[in-house]
């Protein structure tokens, strides 16, 4: 029997909290808990069902000075620090048939969820624009092949569009890159903000 398990990780900007919670769940209702990550990948190992629940956690940075303070302070709860996916802390506890919840209210909650957005609100924001230069580049660039390439072509006697090609390639696949990094980072911000949404209704029916 193989007492080992491994599932596809996708790059961080692609990951979302939620799904990752209810998968590592579900494995672990299984009887796969979670051991380490490999290329693009997460490994479980064979144990107990239900043994562990687990929580992903964002990390903001403005909590970075203090994370080893704050994983000891969670393992003081039973708590335990599995791994870390980039920004995220992949957090377990043995389940004993009570909630594993990582903040007892709604407004600190919000203010984590607040962050998150932000953060990869920005991210987005950023690889889009820096997607928008090579990708305008080689439109330029075709633009140009199409309209004075033949005629440049026969007065040099240099193949200009093969030249002009190659760049207007490069342009177009480094902007694809940062667009795809882009809208990855714009997806878990339109997910963060679905889920800010939800504890902002919570919160005034609270009230």
């Amino acid at each position: 029997m193989n007492d080992v398990k491994k599932t596809w990780c996708g790059p961080v900007y692609t990951l979302d909290p939620e799904k990752m919670e209810r998968q590592f769940n579900r494995l672990s209702a299984e009887g796969w808990q979670l051991e380490g990550t490999g290329w693009f990948s997460l490994r479980y190992r064979r144990g107990k069902p239900n043994e562990y629940r687990y929580r992903v956690q964002y990390l903001y940075e403005s909590r970075d000075g203090q994370r080893d303070d704050y994983v000891r302070g969670l393992a003081e709860l039973g708590v335990e620090l599995v791994m870390d996916i980039g920004s995220f802390l992949i957090l377990r506890r043995r389940n004993d048939g009570t909630p594993f919840e990582l903040f007892s209210d709604l407004d600190s909650r919000i203010t984590s969820e607040k962050r998150y957005l932000r953060t990869h609100g920005l991210l987005a924001a950023f690889w889009l624009v820096l997607a928008a230069g090579p990708l305008r580049r080689a439109a330029v660039w075709y633009g140009r092949i199409l309209e004075y390439a033949a005629d440049l072509t026969a007065e040099s006697g240099i193949d200009l569009p093969r030249l002009w090609a190659e760049g207007i390639l490069t342009d177009a696949l480094l902007g694809l890159l940062w667009l795809i990094m882009g809208v990855g980072f714009l997806r878990q911000a339109y997910r963060s903000a679905k889920r800010l949404r939800r504890l902002r209704q919570a919160r005034l029916i609270e009230e």
